[in-house]
């Protein structure tokens, strides 16, 4: 018996993803069996005017980087990031750099919910999960 999952553990710590985005480190190997890298997390879409759109770039060791198709399914006050990385050459035995950003935040203070001047999107998922196949929305 596999697992047909692996997880990239985060900061425990909660808190949100902020306009700078998040950068998490995936090994390569991992990636060549399991390319859909998948999270979720809690969001308030109202303060964002609607649902963020994701970007992603990977960057390999040697810097190229690749766009990876992404995309952000609203599930409620929840929501679910998916990458696909089956595009990307697979370099064996390397570190690869992935970062995410969306197209959309709020301010806390801006709109008068406390005295926070950070830029939010999202909160931060626990962890994210590689996957075999791209989940069903």
């Amino acid at each position: 018996f596999r697992k047909s999952e692996t997880w990239i553990s985060l900061d425990p710590g909660g808190g949100w993803i902020e306009r700078k985005g998040l950068t998490f480190k995936v090994a390569s190997t991992d990636l060549e069996k399991r390319p859909y890298l998948v999270f979720d997390g809690n969001a308030t879409y109202k303060e964002l005017g609607g649902e963020p759109k994701p970007y992603a770039v990977l960057t390999t060791t040697d810097g190229a980087e690749h766009e990876l198709p992404a995309r952000l399914v609203a599930k409620g006050q929840k929501y679910e990031v998916v990458l696909d990385t089956k595009a990307v050459p697979k370099q064996t035995g390397q570190q690869y750099s992935v970062h995410i950003t969306f197209d959309r935040y709020f301010v806390p203070k801006a709109l008068g919910i406390n005295d926070d001047t950070r830029q939010l999107v999202i909160m931060m998922p626990a962890e994210i999960k590689l996957q075999r196949t791209a989940p069903v929305d």
